[in-house]
């Protein structure tokens, strides 16, 4: 999001089960990692957890501790 988004409000972290997306996955290269791109719908069951994902005061964003390599 600090890369991309620095600043945006109103954006959401959505935990997705990839087993339960009906629609193709690509994970394509950018700036030398890899991002998972659905093609198609999303269904519903395939989100287990949403969660508002704001700015720090400064504008930028700090990944919740439950996502955070230990």
């Amino acid at each position: 999001a600090n890369s991309f988004f620095p600043g945006q409000t109103g954006l959401v972290l959505l935990w997705i089960e990839s087993d339960r997306v009906q629609s193709d996955i690509r994970y394509e290269a950018s700036n030398g990692d890899h991002f998972p791109h659905i093609y198609g719908a999303l269904s519903l069951d395939a989100v287990t957890q949403a969660i508002d994902f704001e700015p720090n005061a400064d504008g930028n964003f700090t990944l919740p501790s439950a996502l955070v390599a230990k």
